[in-house]
């Protein structure tokens, strides 16, 4: 497909039409919910507006879950060279970007990651959101994206915005004049050899986790701050006067001194209050969160458990959460893969060393508690069954699996040592 100036302002204008509901899905992960605008106001009453943001809550957990841990890469033909290259290129700076990257797209529905060499001419890569980032992507099954949009503004100014078109070989750089005009500033070359822009989808649908519970949310929000608002302006009773006249000053006085003379055998004074039916409004709340926990299918995790529970039985807990992030994990997944091709690429140029994204198994540990004598167990029964990187790959806390393996060959080495034959050295 021809790159021209028209196709160009077609994928901005279908970048510009989206941003009201990207938008939106920024405001509810940042907590600025509808109800701060859009709240029924009562005069002379407490109009308070509470906003427990679910929405925030639950993409933090999901990230939380899938990338607190470090991916573990595997070669598949066993060459420790190409985990090495991808250790001391992309493992120092990835687990952050992978973090984002995945917060994005659960915001957005998807994200973007943007492939760029450094000043020391180092591979990297950036995250962008569908608020400022446009990706046409080709009609043909097998064929890649025919083309990627990156806007922005320079930091001092923020009324002239910028441009970036990314195609297979170049970066045209425009500025936008009008909603349909750009003015061509130049190009670059850049060395990927397809469009630098990976798509990280959420899901299939591209669905933002947010879309799913934001009237949930809302509704439990607005149920809330009715309850908050009933208490509070249970404080400011009526006072309630009967066959008695009580001027203001009357009232007054009574108030600093705490003493009011009644003339009439039949006058009383007390307070109306009003009866809040708290058992219906904390079932209804009760009911609106669970439905949140049950649409995102994860737990609450901060009910209660018993002391004595296993590693297992936590984990048995979070079957659907480890379903739903499983599914997650696979487009991510799929991202890192094209960004080690890219990766690969480059290595190739600069090193004419040529290294395959195939040979490489991408393996993610979930951020949940571990029963490591369990695992210990395990491991020494499958012993001489399994290779002892795989072995090593089941505890989180060992990055490299390779790195460990020859950590331990070196102290094995040391401890074999025959000091008898060193130097002449006796016992």
């Amino acid at each position: 497909m021809q790159i021209t100036e028209e196709l160009i302002l077609n994928c901005l204008k279908e970048l510009q039409s989206n941003q009201y509901k990207y938008t939106m899905l920024k405001r509810y992960y940042s907590g600025e919910h509808d109800i701060l605008n859009s709240y029924a106001m009562q005069d002379a009453r407490s109009n308070m507006k509470v906003v427990v943001n679910f929405c925030k809550r639950f993409i933090d957990e999901r990230v939380s879950y899938i990338t607190t841990n470090p991916i573990n890469y595997i070669s598949r033909s066993g060459d420790t060279d190409i985990i090495n290259v991808i250790a001391q290129n992309i493992a120092i700076w990835e687990k952050l970007n992978n973090q984002n990257l995945l917060k994005q797209a659960q915001i957005y529905g998807k994200s973007y990651s943007l492939a760029y060499l450094d000043e020391d001419a180092e591979f990297q890569s950036i995250t962008l959101t569908p608020l400022n980032c446009y990706v046409l992507e080709a009609e043909r099954i097998g064929q890649s994206s025919v083309l990627a949009l990156h806007t922005f503004y320079l930091k001092f100014d923020d009324k002239t915005q910028y441009l970036d078109v990314y195609t297979k070989n170049e970066i045209l750089h425009y500025k936008v004049t009008s909603n349909s005009s750009i003015e061509y500033l130049g190009k670059d070359i850049h060395i990927f050899g397809k469009v630098p822009i990976v798509i990280c989808r959420a899901n299939a649908e591209e669905k933002s986790l947010i879309e799913d519970i934001k009237s949930l949310n809302d509704s439990f929000n607005n149920v809330l701050s009715d309850l908050v608002n009933e208490v509070s302006d249970f404080r400011q009773c009526f006072m309630k006067v009967v066959n008695a006249e009580l001027s203001e000053e009357d009232a007054k006085r009574m108030k600093s001194s705490g003493i009011i003379h009644l003339s009439g055998t039949d006058s009383s004074i007390d307070y109306l209050t009003k009866q809040i039916n708290d058992t219906f409004v904390k079932n209804l709340l009760q009911e609106l969160e669970e439905k949140m926990f049950k649409t995102v299918s994860t737990i609450d995790s901060n009910e209660k458990m018993q002391s004595n529970t296993s590693s297992v039985a936590i984990r048995s807990r979070l079957f659907l959460l480890e379903s739903v992030c499983g599914l997650i994990q696979a487009e991510l997944e799929a991202t890192i893969r094209q960004r080690l091709q890219m990766f690969f690429n480059l290595y190739a140029i600069k090193n004419n060393i040529q290294y395959s994204h195939k040979d490489v198994v991408i393996k993610f540990t979930p951020n949940i508690p571990n029963d490591i004598t369990s695992l210990a167990d395990a491991a020494s029964k499958l012993s001489g069954i399994v290779s002892q990187h795989t072995l090593l790959s089941l505890f989180s806390w060992v990055e490299n699996p390779d790195a460990e393996i020859e950590k331990f060959r070196k102290e094995q080495d040391y401890n074999n040592i025959d000091l008898d034959k060193i130097g002449g050295a006796t016992v």
